[in-house]
């Protein structure tokens, strides 16, 4: 078991970490956002978000509320959904780190949700309680942010209750759930194919999340979410490499000493104590 860094979020809090809208994550019809969070609750009195990106009527979101756990692309009643009671979602634990998965294949496929912890691979709920292919004729989004561990428009009622420790997304669905697994236990693999945002939330300080995915699409802090600590199994940690270093050596509210501090390249290895 090995100590990682992570941010803290309180429900209450106008906090986010938000990416710009840009062409490489804007409008992805075919999606998969994967996290790792330790949340403080997992029955909260109403919704909290892991993610949004609205603008208007066409949104993406991604959130749990007092019993399931929900991934929208759009607001229409046709819109693409998956619902699933959270006790059905396997690993989903209070105050314990828990990977989640929200696979999007909008107008194709029905949205498809993803759960696991250390000690059980991901794998998808027991049962849906609502899970429909939907339409995405108009939808575009492209003039709004993507907003994690909050709402597509950052309000204090929508704040995810925890800590958030890695974030990717991709701008196609897994192959297989083999490769959901390899997200699950290799969550900082920047290289792994259609990488858009690749997010070691803390490891860059508490203003700014470096993005390791190659596209530049950092994410900027508000709200102040403290730095934690948060323990992940299974990581071994390796020589960061020299891209990082020059990354970090110039990174808002940490720079490079913090990062040599964190050890910025902490790598998940599962099976490496």
């Amino acid at each position: 078991m090995l100590n990682t860094y992570g941010l803290r979020f309180t429900n209450g809090s106008s906090q986010a970490v938000t990416a710009a809208a840009a062409a490489s994550i804007n409008n992805l019809g075919s999606f998969t956002v994967a996290m790792w969070v330790n949340l403080t609750t997992v029955a909260p009195a109403a919704q909290r978000n892991f993610f949004g990106k609205s603008s208007g009527n066409n949104r993406v979101v991604g959130f749990i509320n007092a019993t399931t756990i929900s991934v929208q692309y759009g607001s229409s009643v046709s819109a693409p959904t998956a619902t699933a009671t959270t006790t059905n979602c396997p690993g989903v634990a209070a105050n314990q780190p828990f990977f989640v998965a929200f696979v999007v294949d909008a107008g194709v496929a029905s949205p498809k949700l993803f759960t696991g912890s250390w000690g059980i691979q991901a794998s998808e709920p027991s049962a849906y309680s609502a899970q429909t292919t939907g339409s995405t004729t108009g939808h575009d989004d492209s003039a709004s942010a993507w907003n994690f561990a909050n709402a597509g428009t950052v309000v204090t009622t929508n704040t995810l209750p925890g800590n958030v420790l890695s974030i990717q997304v991709f701008n196609r669905i897994p192959s297989d759930l083999a490769e959901v697994r390899e997200m699950q236990y290799d969550p900082w693999n920047a290289s792994r194919s259609g990488c858009v945002i690749s997010w070691r939330v803390g490891a860059s300080g508490e203003l700014v999340v470096l993005d390791e995915s190659g596209r530049g699409n950092h994410g900027a802090v508000a709200g102040a979410p403290p730095l934690v600590v948060d323990p992940l199994p299974f990581v071994k940690r390796e020589q960061p490499s020299i891209a990082i270093w020059k990354r970090a050596l110039f990174a808002p509210g940490g720079g490079f000493i913090a990062a040599w501090a964190r050890g910025s390249n902490m790598v998940y290895q599962p099976g490496v104590h």
